[in-house]
C-alpha cells in the first residue's frame, strides 16, 4: 500500500526519469563515438550540434543536471519514511521498494552522473596543468 502519492505510479515516474536523462545519454554517446573512438564520419554531423549546445549555458546546465534530477524522480516512488509513536517511544520506519525499472533508471543515472563528474574533474585538472 502506497504511503505517499508518488508511490502510486512508479513505472510512469521511471519512464519520465528516463526521458529526462535521455538527451544527456545521447549527447554523451555521440560525443564518445566521435571524439574518443574517432569515428570521422560522425564528426561532421556532431561538431555543429555540440558547438550550438555548448554555446548556451541553459542547455549545458540542463545536460549536466539531468542525471541527478532523473535520479530524484526515479527514487521518490521507491522510498517511504514513516514516523509513529508506539508504546511511548518514537518509531521511525524507512522502506525501500525494489522495482526493476526504477532501479535500472537509477543505475543509468548514477553512471551518467559519475561519468560527467569524472569528465569535468579531468578537464579541470588538465586545464590547471597548462
Amino acid at each position: 500500500m502506497p504511503s505517499h502519492p508518488l508511490q502510486r505510479h512508479p513505472t510512469a515516474l521511471a519512464l519520465a526519469a528516463f526521458l529526462l536523462m535521455a538527451p544527456t545519454a545521447i549527447f554523451i554517446g555521440l560525443s564518445f563515438l566521435t571524439y574518443q573512438l574517432g569515428i570521422s564520419g560522425l564528426a561532421a554531423a556532431v561538431d555543429p550540434v555540440v558547438n550550438s549546445i555548448t554555446s548556451s549555458r541553459f542547455v549545458d546546465l540542463f545536460l549536466l543536471t539531468a542525471p541527478f534530477l532523473a535520479f530524484a524522480v526515479a527514487v521518490l516512488p521507491l522510498v517511504s519514511l514513516r514516523v509513529e509513536r508506539a508504546d511511548g517511544e518514537l518509531r521511525v520506519t524507512f522502506a525501500f521498494r525494489a522495482r526493476r525499472l526504477n532501479l535500472a533508471v537509477l543505475a543509468i543515472s548514477v553512471l551518467l552522473g559519475g561519468f560527467l563528474a569524472a569528465h569535468m574533474l579531468s578537464e579541470f585538472l588538465f586545464e590547471a596543468r597548462t
